[in-house]
């Protein structure tokens, strides 16, 4: 029997569905409230109130979006007048590579992704908010996190290492080297808690894009987890980064041609 074996690109790559974890939604005032525990994209918005607001004055809102079109994203908000909790959050997690036609791993095979994302967190001292977004491949990780509330920080880590950081929000344009034809995974979590005469609110968001100016874009093609859209940028470019995207790219085409006279 002959055994046809066609590269990875060959055979339409598809990466497994996103993963939604940690996805609650709670509310309540004085009798009145609402509880999901959502487990894929979803848009929530409602206020309980309280049945006897002469006895027991409050409200308890919140609203939770998780998209996964046209760009994945998550945003959390919750409200409370009186007491009562309003208590929203969602973690996502999916997978992408860099194809190229040949399908096959090639560790000087780099290719500079600009990835945009923008991250908030804000809440009083009784309540509290995260936003959180992490990129990791065999070759690099970064990680942003916020935490608003009692007990905020502010943390950047690249490769496990911190880095200066401060502030409740971020918005980055970053140009990582990215090995093509293996996978790498983002984690976005946004978080929001409201418990007393207060708000709090959360946002991520994350855009991928190979950049026009790379030599050799027009090889490569972004494959994302099944239902995961990449069609709109989140945030403007830079105008500076193209110009650095063009040395890294020529880096990686120096890389290459060393190879292959090296093979020779």
């Amino acid at each position: 029997a002959f055994l046809l074996m066609l590269p990875v690109s060959a055979q339409a790559l598809v990466i497994g569905p996103a993963t939604y974890t940690n996805t609650s939604y709670y509310i309540y005032a004085y009798g009145d409230g609402y509880f999901a525990a959502p487990t894929g994209p979803v848009s929530i918005s409602r206020t309980a109130t309280s049945p006897d607001p002469s006895l027991h004055p409050g409200t308890a809102a919140a609203t939770l979006d998780i998209n996964a079109v046209p760009f994945p994203s998550i945003t959390a908000s919750s409200s409370v007048t009186g007491v009562g909790p309003a208590s929203v959050g969602a973690s996502m997690s999916y997978r992408f590579r860099i194809e190229d036609a040949s399908g096959t791993y090639d560790p000087e095979n780099i290719v500079p992704q600009l990835v945009s994302y923008k991250g908030s967190a804000s809440a009083p001292a009784n309540g509290g908010a995260t936003s959180y977004f992490s990129i990791a491949g065999g070759n690099f990780s970064d990680t942003y996190q916020i935490v608003a509330g009692a007990s905020p920080i502010s943390i950047h880590q690249v490769n496990g290492s911190s880095q200066p950081f401060s502030g409740t929000s971020f918005d980055v344009h970053e140009v990582y080297s990215i090995i093509a034809n293996t996978y790498y995974q983002i984690d976005l979590t946004a978080t929001a808690v409201a418990t007393e005469l207060g708000s709090a609110s959360s946002f991520i968001d994350p855009y991928l894009q190979i950049d026009p100016s790379f030599a050799d874009a027009s090889r490569y093609t972004i494959v994302l987890s099944q239902g995961i859209g990449n069609s709109v940028a989140a945030t403007p470019i830079p105008a500076s980064l193209p110009l650095f995207v063009s040395a890294l790219g020529g880096l990686g085409l120096l890389a290459r041609r060393r190879k292959e006279t090296t093979a020779a």
